[in-house]
């Protein structure tokens, strides 16, 4: 029953579209007739109400469970045949928006082509800079100067609060540890939440703890890295689960690495005075790492949402339109492609580019449960808008899954 409807709704898609043809036709043919813009209007309207009918139809019978039991040969010839049927639809209807005709443009004004011929090309400034930044290798945005004046202004106060507190903190000869620690967790945290932060800050507190006991009790080589081992291995264990994976390593990469630097000169009489002022400066160049990237222009799991949505979109927009221009070329090789296209589709990677969009749509559930648990600093709940997000993500999902099987259609 559905392919009947699925049949209808072609036929019903094809009508509308000849006859939004043949409206824009009239004119051209006769041109002492007077010319009806409400019907080509109303005609347009129909055929998207059509594609629209046409789509749902579609939808309805890839869901069904009897579609699951086809081929793959009869639904390589299916889909062949529903995309011939959108190939003639799509050249019937820019024939006839794009004709030279007076007929066959909606558009009221007939001065705007003249003025955009004789307008001039004003010079881009900016232009330049860009390609300057381009061939260095240098591409200059707003997020990375962020990330550079919070990792300058993390560094300048983990120094000044050491320089100033050295002897409190039992610094000694180790006053450099603080900042290097804060630049290393600035450089290796880009994109970090307030969950990943707090992850972070617990983590190097448990490891360089565990640290300084190890080395306070052994008091032995063979012990030191007895206990090392099973505490690694035991992070080993926790890295199983995505949940705990980040605070698993960072955990055992601040007891491994505080404990095998802070043997001076293999003497373990001396390296818990080094354990112990580099444990103390290394928790308070990541607490200063957190306060100020929480505090200045903090990266919440909100704005990280948006910004992947947008990453998304922009990547099934390319992905498609690159599709689509792969399709044209083989159904009709007799079109002539456009200028430079070559080039666009030779750096243009379709499949790498549907795979990371892809993977930020598995990844999205957990973001979106991270935005929930994070504290509300906007009007409006994160709960409300949550479902919108998770649509438009399955959405695309399902685009990114569709572009590839056009994509194999293509290639065959």
């Amino acid at each position: 029953v559905l392919v009947v409807f699925l049949f209808q709704a072609i036929c019903l898609l094809l009508d509308s579209t000849f006859n939004f043809l043949d409206s824009t036709i009239r004119y051209t043919t006769s041109s002492t007739r007077y010319f009806n813009t409400a019907q080509t209007i109303a005609c347009r309207v129909k055929v998207e109400e059509a594609l629209e009918d046409f789509f749902e139809t579609y939808t309805q019978v890839r869901e069904n469970p009897r579609h699951a039991k086809i081929s793959n040969t009869d639904a390589i010839h299916l889909n062949t045949f529903l995309l011939l049927i959108l190939r003639l639809v799509h050249v019937t209807i820019t024939a006839a928006e794009t004709s030279k005709t007076p007929g066959a443009r909606l558009d009221a004004g007939t001065d705007s082509t003249t003025n955009v011929q004789k307008s001039k090309k004003l010079f881009n400034w900016k232009k330049p800079f860009y390609d300057l930044a381009a061939y260095i290798g240098i591409r200059p945005s707003s997020g990375k100067l962020v990330r550079a004046v919070k990792t300058s202004l993390s560094v300048l106060i983990s120094a000044v609060v050491v320089f100033t507190y050295r002897k409190r903190l039992q610094a000694y000869g180790w006053v450099y540890w603080a900042p290097m620690t804060t630049a290393l967790v600035s450089d290796s945290s880009e994109g970090g939440t307030l969950r990943l932060s707090f992850q972070r800050l617990m983590a190097v507190l448990l490891g360089s703890t565990y640290a300084y006991v190890s080395v306070l009790v052994t008091q032995n080589h063979v012990g030191v890295g007895i206990c090392i081992c099973l505490f690694v291995g035991l992070m080993g264990y926790l890295k199983t689960d995505p949940r705990k994976e980040y605070f698993a390593s960072v955990c055992a990469q601040s007891a491994s690495i505080i404990t095998f630097l802070s043997n001076h000169q293999g003497q373990m009489g001396e390296s818990n005075k080094a354990v112990l002022a580099r444990t103390s400066l290394t928790f308070l160049g990541i607490f200063i790492h957190v306060l100020i990237s929480n505090i200045l222009l903090p990266i919440t799991a909100r704005a990280l949402i948006k910004k992947k949505v947008c990453l998304m979109i922009k990547n099934v927009s390319g992905s498609l339109q690159a599709s689509c221009d792969d399709f044209c070329t083989f159904i009709g090789p007799s079109v002539t492609p456009q200028p430079n296209t070559s080039s666009k589709q030779a750096s243009f990677n379709l499949m790498k580019t549907l795979g990371e969009t892809e993977s930020i749509a598995d990844s999205f559930p957990a973001l979106l449960d991270e935005a929930i648990n994070e504290p509300n600093f906007w009007k409006r709940p994160f709960v409300q808008v949550k479902d919108r997000y998770n649509d438009v993500a399955k959405s695309l999902r399902r685009i990114s899954a569709n572009i590839r099987f056009v994509h194999r259609c293509t290639t065959i």
